[in-house]
């Protein structure tokens, strides 16, 4: 590897650490991911079924909603959470992968819009342009289809854009004034 290669490795390392950082510490205005509402629907729902069992079924938006609504875990969630958890549950589920037992950790789940937002949008785009945006789902999957988003669409599995585009079609917009100052980018025109 040429020397230039591996300072570009470097900057490009440095950068995702930032973003890393700059995640946990400045990005918390951004609205919690599927997978994120469902580890804490877990945590509080006693009647629902481990997640073992849950991650083997195959239901509809309004199957997961009526199954978690019947066993109190929606209960503490806004109008935006439950959409925003049953749109993940009937995009992600069944998983193709088995979980053992019953684990209630992050990485037993696939990743939420949020975390695909932040692992592969950030790089390019301020978090205010995206976070700013209203577009329907299907706007926000043309956005994701255009050829400039090329390098991202080949890490993505199918599934992942569309738990992406369902997750800024539900979340976005974020009120400016939940934004950071120093995050916020101004609109064209607004110097």
């Amino acid at each position: 590897m040429s020397k230039g290669r591996i300072a570009v490795a470097g900057i490009l390392m440095g950068v995702l650490v930032t973003l890393s950082a700059l995640a946990e510490e400045q990005l918390g205005f951004l609205p919690n991911s599927g997978r994120e509402i469902m580890l804490k629907v877990l945590g509080i729902c006693q009647k629902c079924d481990d997640l073992a069992t849950l991650a083997r079924a195959k239901r509809t938006e309004g199957e997961w909603k009526g199954y978690l609504s019947s066993m109190g875990g929606l209960e503490g969630l806004n109008e935006r959470q439950v959409k925003e958890l049953i749109t993940y549950l009937a995009i992600n589920f069944p998983l193709k992968k088995e979980i053992p037992g019953n684990p209630k950790k992050a990485d037993s789940l696939p990743k939420g819009g949020k975390e695909i937002l932040l692992a592969n949008c950030l790089g390019c785009h301020s978090v205010s342009i995206v976070a700013l945006s209203e577009k329907p789902e299907a706007a926000w999957w043309n956005v994701l289809m255009r050829t400039d988003h090329a390098p991202v669409l080949e890490k993505l599995e199918e599934v992942e854009a569309k738990t992406l585009t369902a997750y800024l079609a539900i979340n976005m917009p974020v009120p400016a004034k939940d934004i950071p100052e120093d995050l916020r980018v101004p609109s064209p025109g607004q110097g």
